[in-house]
């Protein structure tokens, strides 16, 4: 069994505003995690880079993972652009 898979996303956006805005959005979203999973969050300038520990669970809840915080910072996008 794998103890422990982790994956990086990173993401670029225009500025640092636009990085920082979606960073604190999906902020809330990240603290309602299970037990067995670890979502670190920091932004570099206007890049935000995303590290997920998922221990003693498989791929399947890691690609789970990537897939809605995908989704949430999609949304958040969405809506910037429906704003400016």
């Amino acid at each position: 069994m794998i103890k422990e898979i982790c994956g990086e996303l990173v993401l670029s956006f225009d500025d640092e505003k636009t990085a920082e805005v979606v960073l604190n959005s999906i902020t809330p979203d990240n603290l309602k995690v299970p037990p067995y999973i670890r979502i670190e969050a920091r932004q570099l300038k206007n890049k935000i880079i995303f590290n997920i520990h998922v221990y003693e669970k498989g791929i399947g809840p890691l690609i789970n993972t990537f897939n809605d915080l995908i989704r949430c910072i999609q949304a958040v996008v969405d809506t910037i652009s429906l704003i400016n």
